[in-house]
């Protein structure tokens, strides 16, 4: 544990201040690091010393694209939604559920 302890000291700031860099969200920047830390504790045995500051560069620039993926996906399906949402009369009763606009025919069968 010591080894990550160190490592996390050495590195921490940088891989922080690269992840903000590329989110440009603080909050998103410092979940991104404690990610890439996490996996460094998961894959301890397989990263060697000497590739240690490439690797943590490397998983942080990857968790920042997964960030803008999700974020893209997102976007575009909040655009889709409608600027309205179509809420059934509560009068009608049950079957006034039935007869909504917004239903598609083979709901309603």
């Amino acid at each position: 544990m010591d080894a990550f302890e160190d490592a996390y000291r050495r590195f921490g700031e940088s891989v922080f201040r690269f992840t903000w860099r590329l989110v440009g969200r603080r909050p998103i920047a410092e979940e991104i690091t404690a990610d890439v830390f996490v996996s460094l504790l998961q894959n301890k045995d397989t990263v060697r010393v000497e590739q240690l500051p490439a690797w943590l560069f490397t998983v942080a620039r990857h968790r920042a694209m997964d960030y803008w993926r999700h974020n893209a996906v997102e976007d575009r399906f909040t655009r889709t939604l409608p600027a309205d949402p179509v809420v059934p009369p509560v009068d009608g009763g049950a079957l006034a559920l039935f007869e909504h606009r917004g239903l598609k025919p083979v709901h309603r069968a």
